[in-house]
């Protein structure tokens, strides 16, 4: 019984591990706003009823996961492609 923690430990334990670094987050925090950046300029010509509805859930995704899994699996790269080959016109009305 003397081997298991107790709760104070556990705390500490819990506080050792959650403040361990992330050795890439430093290093590559310019790449994700380059990559949010691209995001941003994909949708400047396009109407803003449309950059909501096509990207509803996108903020929720990207403060609950990592921009890269955002990116590979919730289809984050799909959209910003999606925004990027738009054409600006296609939502002109013509008179």
């Amino acid at each position: 019984m003397a081997e298991v923690p107790g709760r104070f430990e556990q705390r500490q334990l819990l506080h050792i591990t959650v403040g361990l670094p992330d050795p890439f987050g430093g290093p590559l925090a310019p790449l994700a706003t380059l990559v949010l950046a691209f995001g941003n300029r994909a949708s400047a010509g396009l109407p803003a009823h449309f950059v909501l509805m096509s990207a509803g859930l996108l903020p929720y995704v990207l403060l609950n996961v990592p921009l890269s899994v955002a990116l590979l699996t919730h289809g984050t790269a799909i959209l910003f492609l999606l925004w990027y080959v738009t054409p600006c016109g296609l939502f002109e009305v013509k008179a």
